[in-house]
């Protein structure tokens, strides 16, 4: 049996947190809602 545990890390200050978000992609979120209604059941 094997445990997987997460390495420690340093926190991040705001500063780092807000530059790491500029560079993530645009997210459409039409297309996503979209994309997920065509893989969830609406009716449960």
């Amino acid at each position: 049996m094997a445990t997987i545990i997460p390495l420690p890390r340093k926190a991040l200050s705001t500063a780092e947190l807000i530059a790491r978000r500029r560079h993530l992609p645009r997210v459409d979120s039409r297309a996503l809602r979209d994309d997920i209604d065509a893989i969830l059941d609406s009716s449960l």
